[in-house]
This record gives C-alpha cells, structure tokens and sequence, in this order.
C-alpha cells in the first residue's frame, strides 16, 4: 500500500471519528435543551395571584423588590399582561414574592402584610411601591399604604419592624430555589411551567398566544 493511499484512510478515520463525536454532543446538547425547557409543575396556591383560576394560562413571576430588573419588569411588563390578558380572562398570574437582596425584607414583609390582610390590594401596593423612586424606609411604606382603604396600619407597621413574614418568605425562596436549582434568579417568569422572557412582552405574548392557539 502506497504511502499516498495510508493517509487517505487515516484522514477518512479521523473524519468519521469527528463525525460521529460531533453528532453525539449534538444530541447530548440538544437533550439538555429539552430537558431546560420542559414544564415544571407548579403548585401555586397561597401566592399572590390575580385573574381567573380557570384562565388556560397561568403566568407565573418569582421577583425579588429589590432588583432592578424586577421592578422594570412590573412596572413595564406586568401592566400590559394585565391589560391584553388577565382583565380578559385569558391568563391568571401569579407572583412569587422572596427576599434575598440587601434591603429587601421589609418591602416584601409589608407587602406579604398587606396581601394577608387583604389580597385584593396586594398588586395595588405594589403598584404604590413601584412608582416610589427614593429608598424604601418604614414611613414611606406606611405612608403608601395609608392611601389604601382596608389596611390595619398598626398590625402593618409591627410586622415591617419585626420582619414577621420571614419565614414564609424563606419558603418562597426554598421553592424557587428548588425549581432552577443552579439557574436560580430574578426575575423568573414561567408560562404554563415553562420559561418565559422577562425582557420582552412581545416573546411573552407570542408564549401564550401559542398556547391559546392550541385550545
């Protein structure tokens, strides 16, 4: 065998070998995909919630108060939902309030106080929060909510001092926690168990349009 003819069968072997790794990482990675962007199955009852438990969407948002991209989400995103969706009985949506930045705990016990005083007005403390620019202190939460008709502010103003929500913020956290794993962030948004943008309204809206389609 001509010198020639050796290296022209070790070049086929070797592109053969790369052939055949290539397309073992490709669906090795391509699995991984998948198994990212499969629905997870979410309980969510005792979250603040607003629209109709029979919506055949369910929008689900894990935020922390005190992240910036949390609050443009809110304020940018979450009204529109509001408007195109949930106000028409399309999606009901979920919030998942946790606490893990600095200064973030005594937003996110007012507004757990609030949402175990009254649910109904959760979302509109939040909006109250929202439009707030300056740091967060305990008048200025109780200021907020006085604007509210239906808050003990006393039972408000202790549970802000002794953080008495804490705990079942942690729980909220050990949830989320326990659904990315390593990929843990916010804000986190799922539609029907499977990620969603927190960037674009548009990328959620063609999410649940593609669902709505296929009802």
């Amino acid at each position: 065998m001509v010198y020639g003819e050796v290296m022209e069968r070790k070049k086929a072997l070797l592109v053969g070998t790369l052939a055949i790794a290539l397309s073992i990482f490709s669906m090795a990675s391509l699995y991984q995909t998948v198994r990212r962007s499969a629905p997870v199955a979410m309980r969510t009852a005792g979250f603040p919630s607003m629209g109709k438990s029979s919506a055949p969407v369910e929008v689900v948002l894990i935020e922390d108060f005190q992240c910036k991209n949390c609050r443009a989400f809110s304020k940018k995103i979450l009204p529109k939902l509001q408007k195109q969706y949930v106000k028409e009985g399309k999606i009901r949506f979920t919030l998942v309030p946790v606490s893990f930045l600095a200064g973030s705990q005594s937003i996110a016990n007012a507004l757990m106080e609030v949402y175990h005083q009254n649910p109904k007005l959760f979302f509109s403390y939040l909006k109250e929060i929202l439009n707030y620019e300056e740091e967060l202190k305990l008048d200025e939460l109780l200021r907020l909510a006085r604007r509210l008709n239906g808050i003990n502010l006393d039972k408000l103003e202790k549970c802000i001092q002794r953080q008495c929500h804490n705990d079942e913020l942690q729980k909220n956290l050990s949830w989320a926690q326990g659904i990315m794993g390593s990929q843990f962030r916010t804000p986190a948004l799922y539609v029907n168990g499977a990620v969603g943008s927190t960037y674009s309204f548009e990328a959620i809206q063609y999410q649940i349009d593609q669902i709505l389609g296929n009802k």
